[in-house]
C-alpha cells in the first residue's frame, strides 16, 4: 500500500511489466478514490521474517548455507536482468526490498524510483535506508551518481545485503568492515561490490 505518489505509480508500473523468475509477481494493482495505490503479489514474506523463521527451525548450519545461496543467487540474476539486459537501476536494494515465496525462493520487489539515471531519480534515491547508501549518495553528490556506470549504485546496496544477511542488520558503516562473517568464497566479491571509486564496483552479473 502506497500514496499515490511517482514513486508509488512507478512500483505499479514497473511490477505489473517486470516479468522475471526472481522479481515479485503482481497479480494486480489499483489505484484508490482514496489516493492509495494497492499492489497485488503473490503470496511472499520479507526477507528479515524469513531469514528469523527459518535459522530458528534449521538444525544444519548447511542446509540454511545452502539455501541461503539459492536465494541470493535469485537476486543476482533479477539485478543484473535491471542492470546489464534493460538498463534499469534498482535504487532500493536492501533487505526491505527483498521478499520470500512460500517455497523459499528469494525475489526482487519494491520498484519505487527505479529507472534511469535523471532528475527524478536523484530527487527520490534518498528514500533508501541511509545504511545501504553509497557514499556518492549519502554526500548527496550528484555529478558523481549521473556519471558512474549504472550498476555501481546498485552494487554497493547489494553488498550491504550480503553482510546484513550473513551478519545481521548493519548499523553504521564501519560495521561494512567486518567482514568476518561473510563466506570466504565471497569474500573478494563482497570487497569489491564496496570499493569506494564507483567505476572499480565490480558488475553484478559477475557473480553468477
Amino acid at each position: 500500500i502506497g500514496n499515490s505518489s511517482s514513486s508509488a505509480e512507478n512500483a505499479l508500473k514497473l511490477a505489473k511489466t517486470m516479468k522475471h523468475p526472481n522479481v515479485v509477481r503482481c497479480l494486480d494493482g489499483i489505484a484508490t478514490p482514496s489516493g492509495e495505490i494497492l499492489i497485488i503479489t503473490e503470496p511472499v514474506i520479507p526477507l528479515l521474517d524469513w531469514l528469523t523463521e527459518t535459522k530458528s527451525v534449521e538444525t544444519s548450519k548447511e542446509t540454511f548455507a545452502n539455501a541461503v545461496t539459492l536465494g541470493l543467487s535469485g537476486i543476482v540474476r533479477a539485478l543484473s536482468f535491471l542492470n546489464n539486459d534493460v538498463s534499469i537501476c534498482h535504487g532500493l536494494i536492501s533487505h526491505d526490498s527483498v521478499f520470500v515465496t512460500p517455497g523459499g525462493d528469494w525475489k526482487l520487489s519494491r520498484f519505487d524510483i527505479a529507472g534511469k539515471i535523471d532528475n527524478e531519480f536523484l530527487d527520490r534515491h534518498q528514500l533508501l535506508n541511509k545504511c545501504y547508501q553509497s557514499p556518492e549518495r549519502v554526500n548527496q553528490d550528484r555529478s558523481t551518481l549521473r556519471n558512474m556506470p549504472l550498476h555501481a549504485i546498485d552494487a554497493w546496496s547489494f553488498g550491504v545485503l550480503l553482510r546484513t544477511v550473513y551478519g545481521g542488520e548493519v548499523r553504521r558503516t564501519e560495521d561494512l568492515q567486518n567482514c568476518g562473517c561473510i563466506p570466504k568464497g565471497l569474500t573478494q566479491a563482497y570487497q569489491k561490490l564496496l570499493k569506494s571509486a564507483p567505476e572499480k564496483r565490480i558488475n553484478i552479473k559477475k557473480l553468477i
